[in-house]
């Protein structure tokens, strides 16, 4: 028997690139059921794993047809022990969905709508290339409310001429929606987009370190970009938690036999992964979990020089009668955090022990 498995699904296909995409997308009107065909045929490669949650990403996923996405979720449960009640995931892009599509695929099993939302200005959505309006993407949230999901939205910040006024203002409208999570990401510029041809004036760091500290003055974070009730399958793979990801442009990491495999069945060792899990631990507020593996990778003298920077969080049983500065270096079992996500490069960077 394996290990309980994350699910990953990746839908490489938009109805348009967005100015400051550089995601594995593909612009086209795909053949729907060979694109099923290839999903399902990948899942009989893992058939009776247990999976705790199922994300299906992007691309956008909305634009499925909803008797394919179906098909696709009947062979998911079909070829795996799914865990009742598990979190199913679907992004989406305002415009895509009308209140019947999104009910049918609530019906197929969505309990969880991620809304790219980006900005709640359609002079802003224009200039990311976002082919929705405030409007749309408000009247979906709306719908999504109105079936009892759960709703979680992505903004982008960082805008030219957008400082800490303009995030108060943002984290006000946002707070009228009453979203279950949102996802707050700073625009970045990358190579072979749309954006990279322009000549783009963004904040500098300062700017931008401030309004992300704004932004944690208004909503509760608990990973870097990510604020409310967290996602079980992003947080699972944060974690450290083992992956299935399938779909062209998909990664993963399987856990099979007490060994880590990509997904070509390439084996990786106890020290890449351990390295992995801190680099992905450490974006969240808990902190990476101290795993042995993750005990062992990193520099505890780097640590204790270095108190001021980092949390540790033994469970209670591994502390007793302790405190956790007593306990340095830290017990196995317990969880390192940064006190400060502005430092988290470096801090990440320097933890690692080569």
């Amino acid at each position: 028997m394996t290990a309980p498995h994350h699910l990953y699904i990746h839908v490489p296909y938009c109805a348009s690139k967005c100015h400051y995409c550089a995601f594995y997308s593909t612009v086209c009107a795909p053949d729907w059921d060979v694109y099923a065909d290839g999903i399902i045929k990948d899942f009989d490669k893992y058939k009776d794993f247990q999976i705790k949650t199922i994300f299906f990403g992007g691309g956008t996923p909305s634009l499925i047809p909803t008797d394919v996405f179906k098909r696709i979720m009947d062979a998911a449960y079909a070829n795996f022990d799914v865990a009742h009640g598990a979190e199913i995931t679907l992004e989406s892009n305002p415009g895509t969905l009308c209140e019947k599509r999104l009910k049918e695929f609530i019906a197929s099993g969505v309990n969880r709508l991620s809304v790219g939302v980006q900005s709640l200005s359609d002079t802003e959505l224009k200039f990311l290339g976002r082919t929705h309006t405030t409007t749309d993407a408000i009247k979906l949230i709306h719908h999504a409310k109105d079936a009892g999901i759960t709703i979680s939205a992505d903004f982008i910040y960082g805008l030219p001429r957008h400082d800490v006024n303009h995030i108060k203002k943002l984290c006000a409208e946002i707070k009228k929606l009453n979203l279950n999570h949102i996802s707050m990401y700073e625009l970045t510029i990358e190579e072979n987009t749309k954006l990279a041809h322009e000549n783009i004036v963004l904040p500098d760091n300062d700017v931008m370190a401030d309004m992300y500290l704004e932004i944690g003055q208004h909503f509760k974070r608990y990973e870097v970009s990510n604020y409310g009730a967290s996602c079980m399958h992003n947080s699972g793979i944060w974690d450290g938690e083992p992956y299935i990801g399938i779909g062209d442009g998909a990664h993963g990491r399987l856990f099979i036999s007490g060994e880590w495999f990509d997904m070509n069945n390439i084996f990786i060792s106890e020290k890449d992964r351990a390295i992995e899990k801190i680099i992905m631990g450490m974006r969240t507020a808990k902190g990476v979990l101290l795993t042995n593996d993750v005990h062992n990778a990193i520099d505890w003298g780097y640590v204790n020089d270095n108190k001021n920077l980092f949390i540790i969080t033994p469970t209670q049983e591994l502390l007793g009668d302790k405190s956790p500065s007593q306990l340095f270096p830290a017990p196995q079992g317990g969880r390192l955090a940064a006190t400060d996500f502005l430092l988290l490069d470096d801090l990440t960077s320097s933890i690692i022990n080569i």
